[in-house]
């Protein structure tokens, strides 16, 4: 329970020597030679010291010292049980409140702390008691509310818990501590957005802490918002720059992010500060691995079983590293102690089979896998570790069957996806493989989906996106190997095409992209050159025309090849996201927000525009408060909440345009789109018919009213006609 609740928010005591502490005005001759007793005065600076120890001994001092049974010896006593509970004698401690309740039977301090205690020593009910004691004595001390809340969450009473915490903070709204119990509550429910909402509460009402952001990121991290997560992290580290955990984790989500050498960087600082940092050794050779530096990843395991040779995850990881080293014996060996440490678990079966499989022995790595599923057959890991094995022992079809499962029960499975995507293209069935990896950029936005997506895109003819698939992956990880290795493939696939026939537009333009994503944009002029040329109204011609100007840092130019490309092709949604990025460096937030909606709208894969538009919504819905009549800004901010699923606050915005503007199709249309995304399907008509009533050949606002009067109707209000 948290101690530190109670004595942050205030529970401070003070210490003072009693009356009948002597302080010897001349030693005796006869001891002129030692130290003189400590005086009341240091004792009582030890008794509120941080060292346990000497509190205890200084205390100790104090309590015999001390004649009168009043409420300064009660205090005394308090204070030598703060530092039992910095030994964990909490037994110790407990006796010592009671000395301290005995004297002071109502002090609901002394309650609470006392209650504290029993639950730091496992008697949930007991502290509960305590707190129940306190509340009744007063009702307004928020510190029992919030430490009866622990005390039920440790009793797995979430119900009572959580109305504790609610009950704290309506006695305290700006203390901090109501919010993060109940946002550490809401996580372990799996009510992730709610406890987002409580953890900004917390940082909003109070400096923020290292912790406080650090549990914030955390929690990011489990809802798949690895980028706040990492800027999370950011803000942690610049207040405790000497708390190695923040870069060890951070490490972990740049690694997720496929940031590998960021993730290098941060575990290597982390080891700078703890040298014995083992699971930052650990953390270390997985990155390795990752990049294929296989042999450094082997001395970073190494180097991490020297400081705990029993982790079994080390020796797991150990083995695989060593298997595509061509060790097989070797790693054979390791993964064998992996089993022998973990045999109850599924991770070491599953990397065993690994192990097996690539040294050609399929009946035991099946084995393994078999005997994985039959420890944990629930688990969606153990099915994708099947299903990676059956692929490498090229057992396709199990492999789409463990996958199946996974995503029977997750479609959103960005891991399941990607596995399933490469046994498509493997197969040459590149349009399942492609279906699959727009899936898997939505919930698994990762270099690796992407550069995967690329391959899968480039193969399957779909040029333009493809390139724009490996731009990405390299927007997420700068230098991410496997995009810029596809890159050098398709600059040299290109070069042979147009070798053959230089009038290929096509070629030249994909050539010109792949070369700028490199950072080769004077070889890239030539090619666009030679496109042009050819074909002087080439909407993606002039886009990477624009990409081409915006590196030379000529933004006027690149805005006019932006503004031509697009009005060749509104639906370019590359062009689309590069005018408004640059709108938003040009502060044009109504021009950048109405692009990056409708790039979202054309393709809800480009987490870009999602990205983008998230960092801007709160200068755009102030921006609109400030400028209550422009009409641009409401439209784009009304879409820009349409397109990131906030169909209550579209709603409210196409209704302040409309207000302002009753002739202004745009605010009915939008309107419209957002009722019917709410599920208002008759609201949605009936906005919709005035949209087209304004503007009659409108073909947008016409499939959106034909999409609106072919949804499903609302079921009937209670006591409504059917």
């Amino acid at each position: 329970m948290a101690l530190a609740a109670c004595v942050s928010a205030g529970v401070v005591i003070g210490f003072v020597a009693g009356s009948g502490a002597q302080t010897p005005t001349q030693a005796p001759a006869q001891s002129q030679t030692k130290p003189p007793p400590p005086s009341t005065e240091d004792l009582t600076k030890d008794c509120q010291g941080n060292d346990a120890e000497k509190r205890i001994k200084a205390c100790s001092q104090l309590i015999a010292a001390t004649k009168v049974k009043d409420a300064k010896l009660a205090a005394l006593y308090v204070a030598r049980a703060y530092g039992y509970i910095g030994r964990r004698e909490f037994n110790q401690a407990i006796l010592d409140f009671d000395q301290a309740l005995a004297l002071e039977p109502r002090n609901v301090q002394y309650l609470v702390l006392r209650g504290i205690a029993y639950g730091f020593n496992g008697e949930t009910p007991r502290a509960v008691a305590d707190l129940d004691n306190a509340i009744k004595l007063n009702p307004k001390y928020k510190e029992a509310w919030l430490n009866r809340g622990a005390a039920y969450e440790a009793a797995g009473d979430a119900a009572r818990a959580a109305a504790d915490y609610d009950h704290a903070i309506a006695l305290d709204p700006a203390d901090p501590a109501g919010y993060e119990r109940r946002a550490l509550l809401r996580q372990a429910a799996g009510k992730f957005d709610e406890a987002l909402a409580d953890f900004d509460k917390m940082l909003s009402v109070a400096k923020s802490t290292a912790q406080g952001l650090r549990e914030r990121a955390l929690l990011l991290q489990k809802m798949g918002r690895f980028g706040p997560a990492e800027e999370g992290y950011a803000q942690a580290i610049r207040l405790a720059p000497r708390w190695e955990l923040l870069y060890r984790e951070r490490a972990v989500v740049r690694a997720v992010r496929n940031d590998f050498q960021g993730a290098l960087a941060d575990l290597d600082a982390a080891l700078k500060l703890v040298p014995e940092y083992e699971v930052a050794q650990r953390v270390r050779g997985l990155v390795l691995e990752k990049l294929g530096r296989y042999q450094e990843a082997v001395e970073a395991l190494d180097a991490a079983l020297k400081l705990n040779e029993h982790d079994p995850d080390v020796h797991a990881a150990l083995a695989r590293v060593l298997a595509l080293l061509g060790q097989d014996e070797e790693a054979l060996l390791e993964a064998n102690k992996a089993v022998e440490l973990a045999p109850d678990t599924a991770a070491p079966y599953l990397d065993r089979a690994f192990v097996l499989a690539r040294s050609g022995k399929a009946d035991a790595a099946v084995a393994d896998l078999d005997m994985a599923l039959v420890i944990d057959p629930a688990s969606a890991t153990v099915r994708l570790g099947r299903a990676r094995v059956f692929a490498l022992l090229d057992k396709a079809v199990p492999a789409l069957a463990e996958l199946d499962v996974v995503l029977a029960a997750d479609p959103r499975n960005g891991e399941a996806l990607l596995q399933r995507a490469a046994l498509w293209a493997r197969r040459g069935e590149m349009k399942r493989a492609v279906a699959d990896l727009d899936s898997a950029a939505m919930s698994l936005p990762t270099a690796e989906v992407f550069a995967a997506r690329g391959e899968a895109l480039w193969r399957d003819g779909q040029a333009d996106r493809a390139l724009r698939s490996l731009g990405r992956a390299l927007a997420l990880a700068p230098g991410y190997p496997a995009a810029k290795a596809a890159l050098d493939r398709i600059v040299a696939e290109t070069a042979k095409t147009i070798a053959a026939k230089r009038s290929d537009v096509g070629a030249h333009l994909s050539r010109a992209q792949a070369l700028l994503l490199l950072g080769k944009a004077d070889e890239a002029s030539a090619d666009l050159d030679a496109a042009l040329a050819a074909d002087a109204r080439n909407a993606r011609a002039l886009r990477l025309r624009g990409e081409l100007r915006e590196t030379r840092k000529q933004a006027a130019e690149a805005l006019a090849d932006y503004n031509a490309a697009l009005a060749i092709d509104p639906d370019d949604v590359a062009a689309r996201l590069d005018r408004g990025r640059l709108s938003m460096g040009r502060q044009d937030l109504a021009g950048a927000a109405a692009d990056l909606a409708e790039a979202l709208r054309l393709d809800p894969t480009a987490g870009e525009a999602r990205q983008l538009l998230g960092a801007m919504m709160i200068p755009l819905a102030m921006t609109s408060r400030m400028q209550p009549k422009n009409e641009a800004m409401l439209k784009a901010l009304g879409e820009a909440y349409l397109q990131t699923g906030d169909a209550d606050n579209a709603i409210a915005a196409f209704t302040r345009l409309t207000d302002l503007s009753a002739a202004n199709a745009a605010g009915w249309y939008g309107r419209g789109r957002a009722e019917l995304a709410k599920g208002d399907r008759d609201g949605a008509i009936r906005d919709l018919e005035k949209a087209l009533s304004l503007d009659p050949g409108n073909k947008a606002v016409q499939r959106a009213l034909e999409q609106a009067k072919a949804a499903p109707k609302a079921p009937p209000k209670p006591g409504e006609p059917s």
